[in-house]
């Protein structure tokens, strides 16, 4: 195993949940917004966030999304992830545990092929 990284869910708030872990754990903090309701690059610093992470000398500490607007939000036991990168002799895979039951597996660029119960 090459790394694992936490994956974060908020709803509404990650931008001010990153900027908080920023402060704590330092390193670079990158935001990409969702896109606005025309499917350009939103601009509005209070936009949900769609992706972000925290890195350090190139290696992710922490990463956070926002639910999309208007969708399913998070309650106790959804609201994370733990993305878990082999290193390249284990052929490329990388591994999600999700809500701590199910366990994705995906290949470089990040295409689910195999999913399965980690129960």
């Amino acid at each position: 195993m090459k790394s694992t990284t936490t994956y974060l869910h908020f709803n509404g708030n990650g931008r001010t949940a990153m900027a908080f872990y920023r402060e704590c754990f330092g390193g670079e903090l990158e935001v990409v917004a969702y896109p606005d309701a025309s499917g350009k690059p939103n601009t509005d610093p209070k936009a949900p966030v769609q992706h972000s992470m925290i890195a350090q000398d190139g290696q992710a500490l922490l990463m956070a999304s926002d639910y999309p607007p208007g969708s399913h939000t998070s309650s106790l036991g959804n609201n994370f992830s733990v993305f878990i990168e082999c290193r390249p002799a284990e052929q490329g895979w990388r591994a999600s545990a999700w809500r701590s039951s199910t366990m994705f597996f995906y290949r470089k660029g990040l295409t689910c092929i195999r999913r399965a119960s980690c129960a």
